[in-house]
């Protein structure tokens, strides 16, 4: 998938500051990326955002994972 090089910069950013934090630390982050990418102008689509979280989930438990994917499903 091609990604625009502003929404990669604001991905990178986000996974950057995510590195080792839990899932109730990254909803927070997800949510100023959000913010901050809708001043930017810039949307997300629902694929780029399901992409977006299954590469921090790589690095998660498996419990933090569950989290992750129960608060992703109440966002869609």
């Amino acid at each position: 998938m091609e990604i625009d090089a502003k929404k990669m910069k604001l991905i990178n950013e986000f996974i950057s500051l995510s590195q080792g934090r839990n899932a109730d630390e990254i909803l927070p982050l997800l949510l100023a990326i959000s913010k901050k990418s809708k001043q930017m102008g810039l949307t997300f689509t629902k694929e780029e955002t399901l992409t977006l979280v299954n590469q921090l989930k790589n690095n998660l438990p498996e419990n933090e994972k569950a989290r992750v994917d129960m608060l992703i499903n109440m966002m869609f």
